[in-house]
């Protein structure tokens, strides 16, 4: 699936490229501006702070790479899409350029990210799914759990499946989790 472009798309695509080349820590604002070729009061009104940027790059990189996350809950076995969903985003975030870069030259960057961050973003990746999650048991083809709590905790082994990704195949590792926990007794 791939999004129409949107306005902040250069600034988001430069920032991308000065990360890749300088690294997240020595990437600054001026560095966009100066690579797209505006002021960098410009940059802060359009895509705020580096913190905005890489939030919204990833947001970016998540919506383009991934099908329509809601075909899953629909699917004749949702357990199994959904299983592949979540692979499909670990090898997504894996092979983004820029994580890669931070993982590989500044992983001391992720911690004060994940202490400052996660909360809201395991908040929001919960909140988010959790409509599916209802949708999905209401219609049977799910077992019927706390959606939030659910959502959260595929938030929380998603989190850490990118970071350190498990030993063998994705799709495995996911499915031996959550079929047992989800999939309808026939």
């Amino acid at each position: 699936m791939h999004t129409r472009p949107s306005a902040i798309d250069p600034y988001l695509d430069a920032f991308a490229r000065i990360v890749q080349e300088k690294g997240l820590e020595r990437t600054r604002v001026q560095d966009v501006a100066d690579e797209v070729g505006v002021n960098r009061v410009t940059v802060y009104r359009q895509v705020g702070t580096v913190r905005d940027m890489t939030h919204l790059l990833f947001e970016r990189e998540l919506q383009r790479s991934l099908p329509d996350v809601a075909a899953w809950a629909s699917a004749d076995d949702a357990v199994g899409a959904l299983v592949s969903l979540l692979a499909d985003v670990v090898r997504v975030f894996r092979a983004h350029p820029v994580l890669t870069k931070v993982l590989e030259d500044e992983p001391h960057l992720l911690g004060p990210y994940l202490l400052r961050d996660l909360p809201e973003v395991l908040g929001r990746s919960a909140h988010v799914s959790e409509g599916l999650l209802t949708w999905a048991m209401e219609s049977g083809r799910l077992a019927r759990r706390n959606p939030a709590m659910l959502g959260e905790w595929v938030a929380r082994v998603l989190v850490t499946a990118v970071l350190s990704p498990p030993a063998g195949p994705l799709e495995e590792f996911f499915d031996e989790g959550l079929r047992p926990l989800l999939e309808v007794p026939r």
